[in-house]
């Protein structure tokens, strides 16, 4: 039902996010209660948010603009 491997079930109920009941050695688990975990990890996609116009980029006075730097060595 969750589509998870056995680790990461594992670690989900270390964490205390869905209860476990051992039977003989096998680990179960009632069908309300995963259904109640899957419904409280579902969250509500939010429509995305305009983003602000990019500000062209300004050289600055001096700046070099060729690539060339302070002390490099033109051969």
């Amino acid at each position: 039902m969750l589509g998870v491997t056995v680790y990461t079930l594992d670690r989900i109920v270390a964490e205390g996010g869905l209860p476990m009941y051992k039977i003989r050695g096998s680990c179960r688990y009632y069908e309300h209660e995963v259904e109640a975990y899957i419904a409280a990890q579902r969250t509500v996609r939010r429509a995305p948010q305009a983003r602000p116009a990019s500000r062209q980029r300004r050289s600055k006075p001096g700046a070099p603009t060729c690539g060339y730097y302070p002390g490099m060595k033109v051969v």
